[in-house]
């Protein structure tokens, strides 16, 4: 069987299109990110150690947290920022945990990214190494804590429920108003 140029060209034009189209639906590792973080976005109650973790957009299109820690105290204290920043090489979370005045930053590497999973990764020999958010439903998120320490893994789980930020926003402004005394 002779093939002429025109057949041959033909075959080459559809083979190079067949090969550029394997990939067209597969999303990239920032297109997960984003949608995983966009179900993220809102105030998740941590109700065992009275944790609230709120997320959201800034204005610069990046996703970030805080963290605070609300139980027995007037006003909620913020224990810990993170923010999500997304270069040319990598995707990382950076964390920046406030204690009396020194902050101590932790950057994490994500490894892994799926629809309702995200997990990040440090080389570091101080606990944790590895932090993972699973989002098991609209309202319920699940964060692994977990590396070595002490000559052992471990790993804790906080479940977290999804709450309204107006509820939070009306029991702190209740709360305020109760502490000035009635208004006249």
């Amino acid at each position: 069987m002779k093939l002429n140029t025109r057949t041959l060209l033909l075959l080459f034009t559809l083979f190079s299109f067949a090969i550029s189209s394997c990939g067209a639906g597969e999303k990239s590792q920032s297109q997960l990110k984003d949608e995983f973080f966009e179900k993220m976005v809102g105030v998740w109650y941590y109700e065992k150690q009275s944790i609230l973790e709120k997320w959201y957009k800034n204005n610069s299109g990046n996703y970030a947290a805080k963290i605070y820690y609300i139980e027995g105290v007037a006003e909620p204290i913020l224990q810990e920022r993170s923010r999500i920043i997304e270069s040319s090489v990598a995707i990382v979370m950076e964390t920046t945990i406030l204690a009396e005045g020194i902050d101590v930053q932790k950057t994490y590497r994500m490894v892994e990214v799926g629809p309702n999973k995200i997990k990040f990764s440090r080389d570091a020999k101080q606990f944790p190494q590895h932090i993972e958010y699973q989002i098991e439903d609209n309202d319920n998120l699940v964060a692994f804590v977990s590396g070595e320490i002490s000559g052992g893994f471990q790993e804790f789980a906080l479940n977290y429920v999804k709450i309204d930020e107006a509820a939070v926003e009306a029991e702190k402004n209740a709360k305020y108003k109760y502490k000035a005394g009635p208004q006249n």
